[in-house]
């Protein structure tokens, strides 16, 4: 995806999360919507030009709304957020990392989105699996990192479909690499499995993938043309200078 879809994308998420925040008042019968809205971020500042276009694009719709954006430092942005939540404070609409849902709902500091039926179509399966919690929605998805596998187009005709493909491609002479670490390897548990925790997220160690997904990073280990290095930075270095011709990581 090119770097201006992916703003562009984020741009109309980010539309339509604050008109969804705006209709969720009250007094959303009033057609013509007024009123302050505080956004906290930590989107670093090539980041932030998105977010700002998107909040002056809403209130060029409606004027009578007056958005207020806030950054703070990433490692601060979730304890200012309950600091300032405990003392009835704190802004309308904090984008951060799904991961904080939970706390946060169980301090009482967010409420559940309700979405109207016009918009329950952007609340596919995999939205709601995000920003889900207790079967009540608490967001929308901004922006996902899907690890992705990267090849080099002059060397790779077709790239792999499966992971034996890709052992085959490394014996071929096209090198592949990738992070063997837990957390930037998770992808390959999902590739034979459902993952370690189900929607419910109960420990689900049978049915997970991951005795296979060990079977085969061991295979893998021993196999010519695979390189394993704890070392994201130098693998993508190496694979930007041509010396990788295919690259699992992050988007």
């Amino acid at each position: 995806m090119s770097l201006m879809i992916k703003q562009q994308l984020r741009i109309a998420l980010l539309l339509f999360l604050i008109l969804l925040i705006v209709s969720c008042r009250p007094d959303s019968q009033n057609d013509e919507m007024r009123g302050r809205i505080t956004v906290w971020h930590s989107w670093p500042e090539e980041n932030a030009v998105v977010l700002e276009k998107a909040l002056e694009q809403f209130e060029e719709i409606h004027p009578g709304v007056r958005i207020v954006s806030v950054a703070l430092p990433e490692d601060r942005i979730l304890d200012e957020f309950k600091n300032s939540g405990n003392d009835g404070l704190g802004p309308a609409l904090l984008i951060g990392n799904d991961s904080w849902i939970g706390e946060l709902v169980n301090a009482g500091l967010i409420r559940s989105l309700n979405p109207e039926d016009s918009t329950l179509p952007l609340f596919n399966a995999r939205n709601r699996g995000l920003t889900q919690y207790q079967d009540q929605i608490y967001g929308m998805p901004l922006s996902l990192m899907p690890n992705a596998l990267y090849y080099n187009k002059n060397l790779v005709t077709d790239p792999p479909e499966t992971l034996d493909d890709l052992l085959q491609e490394a014996a071929a002479g096209n090198q592949v690499a990738f992070v063997p670490r837990f957390e930037k390897a998770y992808w390959g548990i999902q590739a034979f499995g459902e993952g370690l925790f189900d929607a419910d997220d109960h420990f689900t160690l049978a049915e997970s993938g991951f005795a296979e997904w060990l079977t085969w990073l061991d295979v893998a280990q021993g196999s010519p043309g695979v390189i394993l290095n704890i070392d994201d930075d130098s693998l993508l270095e190496l694979f930007t200078s041509g010396q990788n011709c295919l690259l699992c990581r992050r988007s």
